[in-house]
């Protein structure tokens, strides 16, 4: 009983302490967004709008505006942690992908997107999974070029697990994050194990095969899908979707039934296809972008170590 009350104690110590340092981050994000802003007026008077200095100064405002609304929607979610959610959490970064695999069938081709908590959110309830790039005016937070997204298929699922769940965030008072499965829409997404164009689960809801998260989250994401008119079954801790996957898995390899949907004729698909340059220069073109990013946030990291 002792060693439980200490460890609520610590729980509530690190909150607080988590808690006011990204209030602080945030003070900090919206006071570089404000020099961003004033810079990128200065440089359209200089040099003018077509120019690469107002492109690059534009951008450097959507980074600080992208990372100013990350930290406000995280500081929607922080709260206490507690010694279950720890524990799960960690068993399923080193265990989760080896299951999976034992129990998935090789014809149930599936992509993972993982996202934190807030930002899945975001997802279903626009309905959209996208890259920074299209919702921050081209501004690239990871690698990924507009009108596509990163993903992982099942060989290499512990990527999405271990760095883009937000299954260690525990670290930092928050709760784990999501992760979308989805069926690839076709060729181009076939061809590109590591990448799928922008999906709208709204639009074709049958290309979502299913979210799985920690017991903590399952309430508040099935609320979330119930409120965007989706399908709330499709939501699931670790362990049903595990279950989930080998019973589909099962049916197709029994040939009992088509699990799998046809993509073909699905309203949007074409749409997501119109992408004017190749995949190869739109990931050279993240690279750089990603390069860029790096640099800044180094620039931002030493800013914020000095207060």
């Amino acid at each position: 009983m002792i060693r439980i009350k200490r460890e609520k104690l610590n729980s509530l110590e690190q909150f607080k302490k988590d808690r006011k340092l990204l209030q602080r981050n945030i003070e900090l994000c919206v006071r570089e967004l404000e020099k961003a802003k004033n810079n990128l007026e200065i440089t359209k008077k200089k040099y003018g709008r077509k120019s690469i200095e107002y492109r690059n100064a534009y951008i450097e405002v959507q980074r600080y505006r992208y990372e100013y609304e990350r930290l406000q929607l995280a500081s929607r979610f922080i709260r206490p942690n507690n010694e279950e959610d720890i524990l799960y959490r960690r068993a399923k970064i080193s265990s989760f992908d080896k299951e999976l695999r034992n129990v998935i069938s090789k014809e149930l081709d599936l992509r993972f997107h993982g996202t934190p908590i807030y930002f899945a959110e975001q997802i279903i309830k626009s309905g959209e999974i996208s890259s920074s790039a299209d919702r921050y005016g081209g501004y690239i937070s990871s690698t990924d070029p507009e009108g596509e997204f990163s993903v992982s298929d099942i060989s290499n699922l512990y990527n999405t697990i271990a760095l883009y769940t937000d299954l260690t965030a525990y670290q930092k008072s928050l709760p784990c994050g999501c992760v979308f499965a989805l069926f690839p829409a076709g060729m181009e997404d076939e061809m590109y194990p590591g990448l799928m164009y922008n999906v709208n689960i709204k639009r074709n809801p049958d290309q979502l095969f299913g979210i799985f998260t920690t017991p903590e989250n399952i309430m508040r994401v099935r609320n979330w899908m119930q409120e965007a008119k989706l399908d709330s079954e499709k939501v699931f801790t670790f362990e049903e979707f595990k279950q989930f996957v080998q019973e589909q898995s099962e049916l197709i390899n029994s040939g009992e039934e088509q699990v799998i949907p046809d993509f073909e004729n699905v309203r949007g698909i074409s749409e997501i296809r119109k992408i004017t340059n190749s995949r190869t220069q739109k990931r050279v073109n993240g690279l750089l972008f990603a390069l860029r990013g790096i640099t800044n946030r180094r620039e931002y990291e030493g800013k914020r170590g000095e207060r």
